[in-house]
């Protein structure tokens, strides 16, 4: 990188833990550009607790000088990464492990710096019931929920944030206060993860707390299994979205004094 190349280090989620020293001090610190090709991140299936890359967001989100960019399926992916060895800055790429989504190139807007995606906007009179914020492989996910969410009267606009970090504040702010609920959707932990990273980066939206929720991985180890029954039991799926929406719409939002 101090040579004028753009490496790129393609690496399992789980095994760039191994190397978080260097991640802040031998690069970022630095700013030497390179890319990240972030393998595995999200559930593996039956590679099981070893391989599940579902910590990288809660570890490189702190770190300065690093872009974080989540594509929502391989052409994204194929989009982002040409854009990323064009530009002289430090990008992570997340990305599961599985099959190329159904809708793969479905949309052609073009990637930029802290650029997100409106997927579908469902609304009455400039009102939605719920805002979705998908990051990277929930996007599709959350789409198909959306869908099936306005059959059962509940109106909801799907956003694929595809810039990580930074986040693209103007346009989530313009959405967020149109809508009664706002749900993070991320294959990642729960704890330290991207939700409450949102919540920091959007603190100023004025929306309470109680209209805010998370759909995430738990405070556990994930065993091993078949990654769509693993995506299904933990709610990461089109219809664990739709049920965690509908239970959320359902309960009137208080507001307090």
């Amino acid at each position: 990188a101090q040579s004028g190349v753009t490496p790129i280090l393609a690496i399992y989620s789980t095994f760039l833990q191994r190397g978080y020293d260097q991640l802040i001090h031998d690069v970022c610190l630095q700013q030497l550009p390179m890319v990240f090709a972030l393998d595995r991140a999200g559930l593996v299936g039956e590679d099981g607790p070893t391989h599940h890359g579902v910590f990288d967001y809660t570890y490189m989100l702190p770190i300065p000088n690093l872009t974080i960019l989540a594509p929502k399926d391989g052409d994204e992916l194929k989009r982002m990464l040409k854009w990323a060895v064009e530009k002289p800055r430090i990008v992570s790429i997340r990305y599961p492990k599985g099959p190329v989504p159904e809708y793969d190139g479905h949309s052609v807007t073009p990637i930029g710096h802290a650029k997100a995606e409106v997927l579908v906007h469902n609304y009455r009179k400039h009102h939605v019931d719920v805002l979705l914020l998908a990051a990277g492989s929930m996007a599709w996910p959350s789409y198909q929920a959306s869908k099936v969410l306005l059959t059962q009267g509940i109106y909801s606009t799907v956003i694929n944030l595809r810039c990580i970090k930074p986040l693209d504040k103007p346009l989530l702010e313009s959405y967020i206060q149109k809508a009664d609920h706002i749900v993070v959707i991320e294959e990642g932990a729960g704890i330290g993860g991207l939700f409450y990273y949102v919540l920091h980066e959007l603190s100023s939206s004025s929306k309470p707390l109680n209209q805010w929720h998370q759909i995430a991985i738990p405070d556990c180890f994930i065993e091993h299994g078949k990654r769509s029954n693993l995506l299904d039991t933990l709610h990461l799926s089109t219809n664990g979205i739709i049920q965690k929406v509908k239970n959320w719409v359902a309960k009137p939002i208080l507001h307090y004094a």
